[in-house]
């Protein structure tokens, strides 16, 4: 599911909660009315805030709440061939699948 889907509820709320408020200020006067209407633009750029990030963040690899699949979520218990713990090879002095460590490289002679 794309992350924007998450994202429509909260920016549906927070659009509405700016309007009732632009609407209530236009009915204000004085410092009331202008603080509402302040109130009522950053709800709103809130708003556009949120849809550019639910669009731009999966460009990046931004996962939504940090949710991950359920294949990866396997991928990160099991290796590719299905046994637990890490890859062939990955710990000091492992046997790797085409045979033994590979020997240290030898020191260069000194004169």
């Amino acid at each position: 599911m794309h992350p924007s889907y998450f994202a429509i509820f909260p920016m549906t709320a927070i659009l509405v909660a700016g309007y009732v408020t632009l609407y209530f200020a236009m009915a204000s006067q004085g410092k009331m009315r202008t603080f509402g209407k302040i109130l009522a633009g950053w709800a709103f750029l809130l708003a556009a805030l949120l849809a550019i990030a639910a669009v731009a963040c999966p460009a990046f690899g931004v996962r939504p709440y940090g949710m991950m699949s359920m294949h990866e979520r396997w991928h990160e218990m099991m290796d590719r061939d299905g046994r637990q713990g890490p890859p062939p090879g990955m710990m000091p002095g492992a046997q790797t699948p085409d045979g033994p460590p590979a020997p240290p490289p030898a020191a260069a002679p000194q004169n």
